[in-house]
């Protein structure tokens, strides 16, 4: 059944990766992307970019890595997805053990019952991630969690992320995160990036150097940060020579994992 309407909030992710998909040198491969894009029409038109498909590539193969390399240490582990959209990680990386949770805005459900689908061990919260209350339903304060934010803390106040991940890190002791994080030349510039933001959105959070956020309170601790612009420099064109432009590669897109301890 065509799912029609669909908001480009949701639309457009996956309409990248299934565009990189068909490419015979594609950075990653997300055959159920082609597929839900078949059952699919967006709520307005897309334009192709292909540094946005560059972009949403990369970040996914980074994030990918890491959920691969938590679960192999962590076989029933808890992957909790912020604002996830229609992420199919639970559908295509998943071990049949781990728990699988997306937290998105209740108009996010209807989607994504119909094109992803609630099972045993994959389950949709419908809150903002800043309504932290959806935490509570998580018990174990032992748990093995990863918290995956793609994007989401682009869009808030420095304060909030730091209210987001310092509630984490008070409730599970043994949690980790990995995040995409803009520098400050992206943050300054979302008229240039417009076509990378959501609709109406603005950037308000970015950081050029990582582990500062080890400041934020004892516990914290950058395990590893990966630069986007490190990666496939042959599909960048004249991308490559951004970071000499804009003073360095902190101040673009990257990728950071952290450890919460409690």
């Amino acid at each position: 059944m065509k799912i029609t309407n669909v908001p480009e909030y949701l639309f457009k992710p996956v309409y990248f990766r299934a565009m990189e998909t068909r490419r015979n040198d594609g950075i990653i491969k997300d055959e159920l992307a082609v597929k839900l894009l078949d059952r699919m029409t967006p709520d307005c038109p897309i334009v192709d970019d292909w540094t946005i498909q560059f972009g949403i590539a990369i970040h996914t193969l980074l994030v990918d890595n890491v959920v691969k390399q938590f679960l192999q240490q962590r076989p029933t582990g808890v992957i909790i997805t912020l604002e996830g959209g229609l992420c199919m990680r639970s559908l295509l990386l998943d071990n049949g053990q781990a728990q699988w949770f997306c937290v998105d805005a209740p108009y996010v459900k209807p989607f994504w019952n119909k094109l992803i689908g609630k099972s045993a061990r994959n389950h949709f919260i419908p809150s903002l991630v800043t309504d932290l209350a959806y935490l509570n339903q998580f018990t174990d304060q032992n748990q093995e969690i990863l918290f995956i934010a793609e994007g989401v803390f682009l869009y808030l106040k420095e304060a909030e992320v730091k209210q987001v991940i310092l509630t984490i890190q008070q409730r599970f002791a043994a949690s980790e995160i990995v995040m995409e994080v803009i520098g400050k030349f992206i943050l300054n510039s979302t008229q240039l990036f417009r076509s990378k933001a959501i609709p109406g959105g603005r950037f308000q959070w970015g950081i050029n150097d990582c582990k500062k956020m080890e400041s934020w309170n004892q516990g914290i601790t950058l395990i590893n940060k990966y630069f986007c612009y490190d990666y496939y420099k042959k599909r960048q064109g004249l991308m490559n020579i951004l970071p000499f432009i804009v003073g360095g590669k902190n101040r673009l897109l990257k990728v950071a994992h952290f450890r919460l301890s409690g």
